[in-house]
């Protein structure tokens, strides 16, 4: 799972990527909060080979007994990330 944009400007590197790919990174839990990297980068591919372009670290509060990973997800998209949509590969 991941998310994507049609479009999105990486403000420090003055690029824009058509389309941009983000996904979840490295996480780190204490007690009942997630700090967790959000990646972009303009392929899913290159997401898991190459270093991202950028990175945005958000907070967020979990339940311990439901998905972390969809969590942050959820949390991202109503902030940092809104008019992303989910980004979900069939499985085969």
């Amino acid at each position: 799972m991941g998310l994507k944009k049609d479009s999105y400007k990486i403000e420090k590197l003055n690029i824009t990527i058509t389309p941009a790919y983000a996904m979840v990174g490295k996480i780190e839990i204490e007690n009942d909060t997630a700090i967790a990297e959000i990646k972009i980068h303009k392929t899913r591919e290159d997401l898991e080979k190459y270093e991202a372009l950028e990175t945005i670290n958000i907070t967020c509060n979990i339940k311990r007994n439901l998905s972390v990973y969809e969590q942050i997800y959820v949390k991202a998209k109503e902030d940092m990330f809104q008019g992303w949509e989910d980004d979900i590969i069939p499985e085969n």
